[in-house]
């Protein structure tokens, strides 16, 4: 998983107890909390192809054994949602 958002060199990441957030710290002074939901990343995963996934797809990237949904005729660039603070 590529995670945008950090200027520069990551020095740390940490996950949360619960494992659906991560947290970066950056050599550009900024902590960054991205979500690791695995509905909203397979969205954002599906967001990203402009296709529908099949199932043997989503199987093996996402690790489902459905796709939810299919994808919406025009897709365009969705980024990973962040926190800044």
């Amino acid at each position: 998983m590529t995670l945008y958002g950090n200027g520069g060199t990551v020095f740390d990441v940490a996950l949360s107890p619960d494992g659906q957030h991560a947290a970066t710290a950056g050599g550009d002074g900024t902590m960054r909390i991205y979500s690791l939901d695995m509905d909203e990343l397979a969205a954002l995963a599906q967001a990203r192809v402009p296709r529908s996934l099949t199932a043997e797809e989503c199987q093996r990237y996402l690790h489902l054994e459905q796709c939810p949904g299919d994808l919406p005729e025009s897709v365009g660039f969705v980024r990973p949602p962040f926190l800044r603070w």
